[in-house]
Formats: C-alpha cells, sequence, structure tokens
C-alpha cells in the first residue's frame, strides 16, 4: 500500500508540480489549497505524512501544525 501524503499549498503551481513528482515515485497525494481545507481532510482520514507552506490563507503552516500535533502528536510533518 501507497504511502499517503497530505501536500497543503495555496501555490497552484507549485502545489501540482509537488503532487505530480510524489505520484510518480508511487505515493498517494491529497491535496489541500489552504490550512483550513488540510486541517478537515486530518480529522477526516488518515495520513503518513504532511507537506505544508508555512503562508497561506484562513489557516498558516504553523498554525496548521500546532491543530495536527494536538490530533497526532507523532505524525511526521515538513
Amino acid at each position: 500500500m501507497a504511502h499517503r501524503i497530505l501536500l497543503v499549498d495555496d501555490e497552484v503551481t507549485l502545489r501540482t508540480f509537488v503532487a505530480r513528482a510524489l505520484r510518480f515515485e508511487d505515493y498517494d497525494v491529497v491535496e489541500a489549497a489552504d490550512g483550513l481545507h488540510a486541517w478537515n481532510l486530518v480529522k477526516e482520514s488518515r495520513f503518513d505524512l504532511v507537506v505544508t507552506d508555512s503562508r497561506m490563507p484562513r489557516l498558516n503552516g504553523y498554525q496548521l501544525t500546532a491543530l495536527v500535533r494536538e490530533l497526532h502528536p507523532t505524525m511526521p510533518i515538513l
């Protein structure tokens, strides 16, 4: 089973490029355009890794990391 990665970035071009590269390496990638969308996904689904931008609208990467750490203290976050 492929590792599941949540990729969070408000820059569409960058997010698309990174997602494509990860999928090429057979990772299961779920994309989110901002931290709030990512947080809702984390509450509903299981991920092996979160890759997030730091500066985003609605909920930035630092805020997202703090919330994820409360729910999943050992989840790797980049």
